[in-house]
């Protein structure tokens, strides 16, 4: 559900809200799950110019997994 919450507030404008669930989405066991909340991580942190962020997460996901 938070993904999908990331998903409405994103549009609805609520950059910093979208950022907030998305990150709670993050914690999930599935994948899928994830992936969208990655996702809406991102478009969360655009809008609010937080590029070092968005960069940081870029480079936390070319690293090889630990798995």
């Amino acid at each position: 559900m938070r993904v999908i919450e990331s998903q409405a507030r994103y549009w609805l404008g609520e950059y910093a809200e979208a950022e907030r669930a998305a990150r709670e989405a993050l914690s999930s066991s599935d994948a899928r799950i994830r992936l969208g909340a990655l996702s809406g991580l991102f478009n969360g942190l655009g809008p609010q110019a937080k590029y070092d962020e968005v960069a940081t997460l870029f480079r936390d996901l070319e690293r090889p997994s630990s798995a």
